[in-house]
Parts: structure tokens; sequence; C-alpha cells
């Protein structure tokens, strides 16, 4: 018997429909409700007073299944016994409609019927218990109380375990942090976190396994803290690893790891929280700090020998204050003597003090020292700023450096501008009263900024004349050029001052550029390689459509130490293909391409046309187009390889020396 009751533990216990609240006996109450269907009154009442005598039972009766179905939709019990042969509906009828309608009440069937089929029928229906009658009624009885403990204790077992299991479900369910299960390597519970984070459905993360998820790069590393785990090792709580999720994303996951026993196997339960935002954060915080440091670095370089000179003139002034306490006037002669001027000022931005030889250079009377207010005297930018530091809310005040100041000078129409140095001062009782300082009189230096600043703005606006000049030179030269090749009547004679008409506009073009470019010393190739090309169909009268050429050269920009061989080789080796690859009414295409990796520059004129005759060599040449590139690219210190395949390839490949490159930045 005990054999299939334990099978019958895997049944949940449901909810009865159309039943008011549950009011069985929870866990803090010693009274077990029991509901005693029987057809044979004689026993109806005999068995409910010795259950009631013989533990905390509190016993209903029904002498029929019906009544006992009115009974329970008007409230719950904790167990049932039923008879099991009674007329209208017997006790395994009963089991059955209470199991459909989701009922999972604890159900004794209380017998004379012994067979073993009906034994079998009544397990099989989902009685907990099939219990014979007869024998020794205090026996029976005992034996019936006996059961009924027992069916209810473990119910109560079951559904406590069931509660506690649906609590901890609920909170790793609804948890911030994804939480997961792995049993070897893959993974056996996640919670929806966890599924936002990977990007993945729980599904198809039931087939995946943790080593799916974990950066190539930490794969080791965690493999490695996994079995020191397992093997009882030392192994951090705590850790950090990254993770690749659906869209290819990096996150960065902190994880919390323990063994536990899940489904009565080995497995580990991880906590995961993501850290990205915050590890990013950490990052560029660690770099802003890093480039505030070095600027930092820069800034008190620069302002070394100004501080430093500051530094000394307190120091000293210091230490005659403490030696000639008594001789004010010996501290004045002092400061008197000091080139620069030494001020105090007010919270309220009064000067109360400013050195006595200045007051002269700042248009006032020395026999009558004025109080002078400074926000008369600045402008509202100045003013601000002045308020600011001068604030008695800004506790705690700093010391002020390099704070530059324009202050007119009335007397002599001008405007001074001071780099001002100062520290806060004190009242006797501490109280905070201004700020004595250094204003050192900059204005020349200033002056001579301007001054080399609008020398170079000179300089570029003449370099850009001399390029425009160049260019115009140019284009009279291919205009003269042009002119004569139109009174030239032999054929070979106009088509060599053709082609110097275009090497020379190739020249005017680069020039062309470097006029219109940011940069004088170099230019953006892809609009030149555009502009050539067009003036090369124009120059040999190719009708459109015939010869189409392809320009692929984005973000080239070329130094002019360069860009004018370059474009002479290009200028041939693309009036070659327009002259040689296409007769007839051949159509097709010519390809230029020039691509940069590092400072190394490969440049390809390609055509699928007719191809370049065998005969050709490059180390022995007759024409002079092509003497002429293979001595401009010796000039450039490139290399040229001659393609036959598929029509003509010229690759030519260069470089642009660091000392090359850095003439022009």
């Amino acid at each position: 018997m005990d054999r299939h009751f334990r099978g019958k533990d895997q049944h949940e216990q449901g909810t009865r429909p159309n039943s008011t609240p549950d009011t069985r006996s929870n866990e803090t109450s010693s009274i077990i409700s029991v509901l005693y269907v029987d057809d044979e009154p004689a026993l109806l009442e005999p068995i409910k007073i010795s259950l009631e005598r013989l533990g905390n039972f509190s016993v209903d009766t029904s002498s029929n299944v019906q009544d006992a179905l009115g009974m329970l939709r008007k409230r719950s019990y904790d167990v049932i016994v039923s008879d099991y042969q009674m007329p209208e509906m017997d006790g395994i009828a009963f089991l059955t409609q209470l199991r459909e309608n989701g009922d999972q009440i604890p159900f004794i069937i209380f017998t004379g019927k012994g067979r073993e089929d009906a034994v079998i029928e009544a397990y099989d229906a989902g009685a907990d218990f099939y219990l014979a009658k007869g024998g020794n009624p205090k026996a029976m009885y005992l034996d019936l109380r006996k059961k009924i403990e027992q069916v209810y204790t473990r119910r109560k077992a079951e559904k406590a375990l069931k509660e506690s299991e649906e609590r901890y479900r609920k909170v790793m369910e609804q948890s911030h942090d994804a939480i997961f299960i792995i049993r070897g390597s893959r993974f056996v519970f996640v919670n929806d976190r966890v599924t936002e984070i990977a990007g993945f459905s729980k599904h198809e993360l039931y087939d995946m396994e943790i080593w799916d998820l974990l950066h190539p790069d930490d794969r080791e590393r965690i493999a490695g803290i996994a079995r020191n785990r397992a093997q009882g090792g030392a192994a951090p709580h705590t850790y950090v690893a990254r993770a690749i999720n659906r869209d290819g994303d990096v996150r960065y996951l902190e994880f919390a790891a323990t063994s536990l026993t899940f489904n009565g196997e080995d497995a580990t339960l991880c906590s995961v929280r993501d850290i990205t935002d915050r590890k990013r954060s950490d990052e560029a915080l660690q770099t802003a700090y890093a480039e505030l440091e070095r600027k930092v670095a820069e800034r008190t370089r620069e302002l070394s020998l100004l501080t430093g000179n500051l530094q000394n003139e307190i120091a000293e002034r210091k230490r005659v204050m403490d030696a000639l306490t008594a001789s004010e006037e010996k501290y004045r002669s002092l400061v008197e003597q000091i080139r620069d001027i030494v001020f105090h000022i007010n919270p309220a931005g009064i000067i109360t003090y400013v050195s006595p030889h200045v007051l002269v250079n700042l248009g006032f009377s020395t026999e009558q020292p004025p109080k002078i207010d400074i926000f008369d005297r600045v402008s509202p930018p100045s003013k601000e700023r002045i308020e600011k530091i001068l604030s008695p809310a800004q506790a705690p005040h700093e010391q002020v450096s390099g704070f530059e100041l324009e202050f007119p000078v009335y007397s002599k129409d001008k405007t001074t501008i001071f780099e001002i140095n100062a520290t806060p001062s004190y009242a006797k009782d501490g109280s905070y009263s201004g700020y004595y300082g250094i204003a050192r009189d900059i204005t020349e230096r200033k002056n001579l900024q301007n001054t080399v600043a609008a020398s170079l703005k000179e300089k570029e606006i003449l370099l850009k004349e001399i390029h425009h000049r160049v260019k115009n030179n140019m284009q009279v030269i291919s205009s003269l050029l042009s002119l004569q090749v139109k009174q030239m009547k032999d054929v070979t004679s106009r088509e060599a001052l053709r082609e110097s008409q275009n090497r020379v506009m190739s020249i005017a073009l680069v020039h062309e550029k470097l006029y219109q470019s940011k940069s004088f010393a170099e230019i953006d190739y892809y609009d030149y390689l555009t502009k050539i090309a067009e003036n090369l169909l124009q120059s040999y009268g190719i009708p459109k459509g015939k010869i189409r050429i392809e320009i692929r050269a984005e973000k080239i920009v070329l130094p002019i130490s360069k860009a004018i061989p370059v474009s002479l080789i290009i200028n041939e080796l693309i009036s070659n293909s327009i002259k040689y690859a296409f007769p007839n009414d051949r159509r097709g295409t010519v390809l230029v391409e020039l691509r940069k990796a590092g400072d190394r520059y490969t440049l390809v004129v390609r055509d699928d046309g007719i191809g370049i005759p065998e005969g050709i060599d490059l180390d022995h040449l007759e024409t002079l187009g092509l003497q002429l590139v293979n001595s401009l690219v010796g000039q450039i210190l490139g290399t040229i390889i001659l393609n036959r395949t598929k029509g003509t390839e010229f690759k030519i490949d260069f470089t642009i020396e660091p000392v090359e490159r850095d003439r022009y930045e």
C-alpha cells in the first residue's frame, strides 16, 4: 500500500471550483476537519464519535455523494473518507469527479470491499489510501485515525514545500539581477532578466551553454574558476566577465556564484548584475581623469615660472613682515620696489590698497589714494567672474592664478591687460576679508601675440595668391599651346603639343586645388581626379558614353611634393588608355584607383581595352609618355608593375616619408 500512495505524491493540490474560501486547518491549528461519506447509517455516528474522541478531529457525515458535494460547496475539509460502494454514485466516481474538477483534497477509500481490482482502481483514480472495514472496531478506528493524520500531515508538508518553492521562484523571477542555474555548463533555469541581457528567449537559452555567451577572451579564466569551485579549491565569490548578446554587443557582467543541489543533482547558482554602464562610466572617468592630469601638467609647466615668481614674492613678503612687524614703513618701502602691482580688494569689489608707485599709471593722484570700485572699471563678463571669486558665499575661497583682466586707464586713454595672481585674506577674527594679490602688466606680450597672428594671416594670404597666380600662368600656357595646336598642320606635332597642353593643365589643376584648399600643402585627390578625367575626355574629343572613367579615391590627401608627379603620371596613363585602348567604335571603362594603407599609397590605372602590345617593355621604352611615367615613378621613389590580363593595368606603389609628411603639418 505504501508503494502506491508514494506514487501519488506527484499530484499538486488545486482549488475546488464553486467552493467557499479555504477554512482548512492551518499550520498553527491542531483540529483536522474530516468529511465522512457512507451509505450505512449505523457506521456514520460511531466513526464520527470515535475519531473525535481519539484525536483532534472535527467530523461531518453524509450518507450519499450528492449531499457530500453540497457540503463541499459550502465549506472545505482537510480530508475526505468515503465508502467504496454506494447507490447512485460510488466512492470511485466521487473521487474521479473531484479530481476532474481539479480538487486534490486527500481522499481515503474506507470500505468492506477488499478485492485487488478495487484497490488498484482506487489508486488509479487518485486515492491516497485504501482502508478495509471489519475486524476489531477499536483497531479499525485507530488505523483510520493514523491514516487520516498521515495523509493530512503529508499534504500539509507538500503544500508548505510548494509554497516555499513558489516564493523562491517569484523572488528569482522578479529579481532586478539576472539569476540562472547551470548544470555542468548548460542552462537549466533562467529568469526574465537573463533573457533581457542575453537577447535570447528562455527556450533558446536552455539549448545553449554558458560558453556560448561569454566573451572568447574570458572563457579560459572563467573555466578555471569553475574547475576550482568543483574541486573544492579557492574560487572568488564574485568576479567580472564579458558576455556577447544576440546583437553582438559586449556587456560587462558581475557574477556571484555558489554551488547547490537542483532536482537532486549538483549545479551552480549564479546571480549576475549588468555593470556595463558603470564600467564604461569608470573607463570614461579614467580617460577624463588622465586627460585632466595631462592638461593640468601642461598648465602647470606653462605657469611654473609665473607661479614660482609669485611664491617667491609671497614668501619674501611674509619673511619681511615677520621680521619687521614694528616698521610698517619699511614694509611699504619694500612693496613699492616691486615692479608688479600689489593690491587688496574686499568682498564688495573695492580696492582698499594698491602700490602707491603705480597709482600714476592708473591715472590717480598719490596724495589721496582713492578707493577704486573694480566693478565700475571692467566689462560685464569680467564683472561676473570677479563677483563669483569675491562672493562670501563662494567658500572655501581658492587661490587665483593666471586671471587676465582688461583695466582701462583713463588718463592715458588706453586699456592695460593684467595677469592677476591672488590669495584670500582673513581678518584677525578669522572672517573672510577679500584677496591680496599681484597684478602684472602683460599688455606688451598680448600685443606681440596679436602681431604674430596677423603676420601669419598675411603670409597665408600671400601663399594663396602665389598658388592662384601659378594656376593662372599655367592656364595661359595651356591656352597658348591650344592656339598653336590649331595652327599646326602636322598631325604628329599637333598630338605632341596636345599632350604637353594636358600635362600643363594637370599641374595647373594641382595649384587650383591648393588655392581652394584650407591647407596650402596638400589637396583632396578625389576632386582632382574627377576634374582631370573630365578635361582629358574633352581634350581628346571623346563622344559622351564611349569611354567611362571611374574614380576610386575617397578621403585621399597628398602633399604637394607627391601631388604634381602623381598627377603627371595619371595624366599620361589615362591619355594612353584614351588614345590606344579603344580603337574605332569600341567602348570601355578606365578605372583610376588611389588607396592608402598607413604611409603607403597604391595607384592603379586599368582599362578593359585591346591591351598594350607585348613588345612594349617598361625597361626599354621609346614613347615619351611612358618614359615620363617611368621617370616620375623613380622621382617619387615608387615601383611600377604592368599587367596585360583583360586589358592593361599599371600598378604603382609609393610611400610618403615622415620627414616629407611633417614638412606640411
